[in-house]
């Protein structure tokens, strides 16, 4: 375990969102390459992203934003750092006045586009 992974789990628990070490990004993204995340962490919500936000800021530690992972390609070597995943803690999703739709970074483009239709 890196130094960084034991810093992070220290700061984080599964309440605030799924914790993945060495993860494989080729799970998580549409051309099913890319090596390993030393962190992946999909945030709850907004308040867990924050935190992961504040996390890096403070640390200095190298991060990366990962939406659904479409149109993305990932090194065989991974990613140093925490992989911040936004795909299933961040999916709120509503219309606001005058037609405009309010939605999270993690709702996928098909459901948005199935909800403005």
């Amino acid at each position: 375990m890196t130094d960084l992974q034991n810093l992070f789990q220290k700061h984080f628990c599964e309440a605030q969102g799924e914790i993945v070490l060495d993860a494989p990004l080729a799970q998580h993204c549409s051309f099913k390459i890319g090596g390993n995340a030393e962190i992946l962490f999909t945030p709850r919500d907004e308040e867990a992203l924050l935190c992961a936000l504040r996390f890096v800021k403070e640390t200095g530690a190298p991060y990366h934003i990962l939406g659904n992972g479409s149109n993305v390609l990932i090194s065989d070597r991974g990613l140093q750092g925490l992989v911040i995943r936004l795909k299933d803690g961040l999916i709120d999703l509503r219309l606001l006045e005058d037609g405009v739709i309010a939605c999270g970074a993690g709702v996928s483009l098909k459901r948005l586009c199935a909800f403005a239709l």
